[in-house]
């Protein structure tokens, strides 16, 4: 109970972490590329453990800036 998930807990939000969202190519030059490959090959299934949330939900990143951030291409996946 500390951190992010304390906070939300203090405004009556839950917070679910899916490690499976994670980017297992962070560090690597060519990861948007990468993580749109594994979007294409198990987007689906991704997406299915996001619907087992109680929505709204909410993607959350710690990145400075969204360009950086692979939940945008999680979004987009979603979007589609």
């Amino acid at each position: 109970d500390k951190g992010i998930e304390r906070l939300l807990a203090d405004a009556g939000l839950g917070y679910v972490s899916l490690v499976e969202l994670g980017n297992p190519f962070l560090g690597l030059p060519d990861w948007p590329d990468r993580y749109r490959r594994l979007l294409e090959l198990a987007g689906d299934l991704l997406a299915d453990r996001l619907a087992a949330v109680p929505a709204p939900y909410c993607l959350l990143c710690s990145e400075k800036r969204a360009a950086d951030c692979h939940r945008r291409l999680i979004a987009d996946h979603l979007a589609r």
